[in-house]
Parts: C-alpha cells; structure tokens; sequence
C-alpha cells in the first residue's frame, strides 16, 4: 500500500505540474481533465491536481506582487531578489527501489508468459524431442492397433455366437410354427365334433319329447289294457266263487253245458255253477289238468264253445 500511495502522489504531483505550464494553462478544461484521465488518474486525483495547480497559481501571483511591492518600496542602489516557484520535490532511493521492483515484477511475468506460451509455438524443436515424439506417436499406433485387434476378435466372437443364436431361434420358431398348425388344426378339429355333437344333443332334445309323449302314450295304453285284463280276471275268479251252491242243469244228459255270461267289458266268462260242477268232477284228478283247465280260462278272450249244440 506505501508502495501504491507514493506512485499515486507521484502521478498527482506530475499532473499538478503539468496543470501549472504556461501552455496548458490556456487549454480548456475539459481537454486537461480528458488527457489527466488517459493517464490513469481517478477523478478524485484530477480534483486534487487542479486544487493544487490553483493554489500553486494564487501563491505565485502573491508573490509576484510581493516582488513588486519590494521593488517599488526598495531605496535605489540596492539589489531586488525575486523569489522563483518552489523545488520539484527529489526522489529518493525508495522510490527508485520501489520502481525497480515494480518493472522488475512485471517484466518477470512477460518473460514466464513468453517463454510458456509464445516460445514453444516459435521455437524449433530439437531432434530428441522429434525422436521423444516419434517414440510417443509409435506407442500410441501400437496400442491402438492393439486394440483394434482386440476388438476384432471380439467381433468375431461376438458374430459366431449371434449366428448360433440365430439359427437356434429359427430353428425354434420353425418348431413353433409347426405346433402352432398342429395346434390350429386340432382347434379346427374340436370345433368340428363339438359342432357335430351340438347337432346331435340337438337332434335329440327336439326328438326327447316326443319319445316321451309315445311312451307316455304306449304306458298309458299298457296301463289300460291291463286293468282290462285285472278286471277280466277278478270277474272270472268271482264268478268261480258264486257258482257253488247251484246245482248243474244238464246233469241228466251227462253233458255239461257251458253257456258264457257277458260282463260289462263286452267278455264272457264261464258260470259260477259250471266252475263248481267242474271243480267237483275234477277234484280226483291231478292238479296239471286244473292248471290247464286255468289257463285255458285265463288265456281265452272270455268265449268258450257251447257243448249244447252237439
């Protein structure tokens, strides 16, 4: 900061001088601040410059009429000493030591900058640095060429294992394809017989009714025809049962005459007192002609032949 300040008061104490020359004096203003500023100083400098060039002004002209007013007052014969503007203040060897650092400091830094920067673009290179380079660019070729091998390789690798992928995944969707068909095939296959048995189940849910309706019809008809047949055979066994008591009417001829009754099916059946007659006749023989004489009786459609016209 010493250092800095006294470059500053010398750069204010050159502008002062330069505010107080005769030639500059007639200039104006503005121009003498304009050429102040072009040579670094602040506006706070330029304010203290033109204060310090005034009063350097105002004093001379003091003094100058000091000086005459000594001359004037002066006794004839005796010497007038006129007094000149005061001394330029004298630099000491500080303000050359600091000067020294200062463009010592600043022309160290452009020679680094130089000798980094600018000097290698200009220089010439030596042979070992070319053969240092040469030696760096042949590892660096080498390397890559290394690489490139390296990556061809696996390339290669890479490709063969791709292809063999490739061909087992061909091979698998050919097998997919295949089961695909097979399996669409089958599909179509399923569709057909579930589409015939449809048509069947149908066929027989449309005809299921009907075979009901006639076989309601056919059990109601069996039905009908065996109660005839229960009423038939419970008459029949009626009529064996009433016929005990009466006494046969073509006993004198030896003859027995079997006259059929109708009953109120429209059936004839044999009278009681015959069925008597003929249980009493026939008691001494053999149960077989019993059963036959039964199921002759049972098995006719209720008429038996007239012995009477004989």
């Amino acid at each position: 900061p010493a250092v800095m300040s006294t470059s500053r008061d010398i750069l204010v104490q050159s502008a002062v001088n330069f505010l107080r020359d005769p030639t500059v004096q007639n200039a104006p203003l503005q121009k003498r601040i304009s050429f102040l500023e072009s040579k670094g100083l602040t506006s706070e400098e330029i304010e203290e410059a033109l204060k310090q060039a005034k009063g350097g002004a105002t004093a001379s002209q003091a003094e100058g009429s000091q000086a005459a007013a000594v001359t004037a007052a002066a006794p004839p014969g005796q010497q007038v000493v006129y007094a000149g503007p005061p001394p330029v203040p004298r630099m000491d060897w500080r303000d050359y030591f600091i000067a020294a650092v200062i463009i010592g400091g600043v022309g160290w830094a452009v020679i680094a900058v130089i000798k980094k920067y600018v000097a290698p673009l200009l220089g010439t290179p030596t042979a070992a640095e070319l053969e240092r380079d040469k030696r760096a660019l042949t590892s660096q070729f080498d390397s890559a060429t290394e690489t490139l091998d390296t990556v061809k390789s696996d390339t290669q690798v890479a490709r063969k294992h791709v292809e063999e992928q490739s061909a087992v995944i061909k091979q698998s969707l050919e097998n997919l394809d295949v089961l695909l068909k097979a399996v669409r095939d089958n599909d179509e296959k399923r569709e057909v017989a579930i589409k015939s048995l449809k048509e069947e189940i149908d066929a027989i849910k449309d005809l299921l009714p009907k075979l009901l309706e006639k076989s309601k019809e056919s059990q109601a008809q069996q039905m009908n025809d065996l109660q005839q047949e229960l009423k038939s055979l419970k008459s029949l066994l009626l009529n064996r049962g009433s016929v005990v008591g009466q006494p046969p009417s073509s006993a004198a001829t030896g003859t027995p005459n079997i006259t059929a009754i109708p009953q109120k099916g429209g059936k004839a059946t044999i009278p009681s007192w015959q069925m008597t007659e003929n249980n009493g006749i026939s008691g001494g023989s053999n149960p077989t002609e019993q059963d036959e004489t039964d199921n002759v009786a049972a098995g006719t459609n209720g008429t038996f032949p007239d012995n009477t016209s004989e």
